[in-house]
């Protein structure tokens, strides 16, 4: 049966109102992300310029701790650490930013070296987030904040460590 003209208009503004409450929704979650995403933005700026203030030591390597630090984001985290991510470790462990943004970068490089050496054949595709980090958690709950904690406990563990050994 063909419909009648009255509700045919009603259907389309029934269509029309769902839509707008769609775009409204979609309007507020909008300026939501947005506002999360620059308040997110100013937080990295603060905390790369924390990192950028940490007085460089040269060309002085990282230290035992600093370095295991570094490897278990590195192996069980993540290869490929953003701005924040990079900026937080360099707070935690003490290292400028630059440096620890290297080390990632020399890293990546030794390891695809060390794997064109191995297996020349095979190219590996590296995840932004490890597949045993995922296990953990969802790749939504590795927030900054998340990023942040494990990072601080795992140096707190190896400085306990160290100075019992050194006891």
């Amino acid at each position: 049966p063909i419909p009648t003209s009255t509700s045919t208009s009603r259907s389309r503004s029934n269509n029309r109102g769902a839509s707008e409450e769609d775009s409204n929704k979609q309007k507020q979650t909008g300026q939501t992300s947005h506002k999360n995403s620059s308040e997110r933005e100013a937080r990295v700026r603060e905390l790369k310029n924390r990192a950028l203030s940490i007085p460089s030591t040269g060309k002085t390597p990282a230290t035992v701790r600093q370095r295991m630090v570094m490897q278990m984001v590195y192996d069980e985290i993540t290869p490929y650490p953003d701005e924040a991510w990079v900026s937080q470790l360099g707070i935690i462990i003490n290292r400028e930013y630059h440096q620890v943004k290297n080390w990632f970068s020399n890293q990546r490089q030794k390891d695809a070296r060390d794997s064109r050496q191995q297996s020349p054949s095979l190219a590996a595709t590296k995840m932004r987030v490890r597949v045993s980090a995922l296990d953990s958690c969802s790749a939504e709950a590795w927030t900054d904040a998340f990023f942040d904690e494990v990072v601080m406990i795992h140096n707190f563990r190896l400085l306990a460590k160290l100075s019992q050994d050194e006891a």
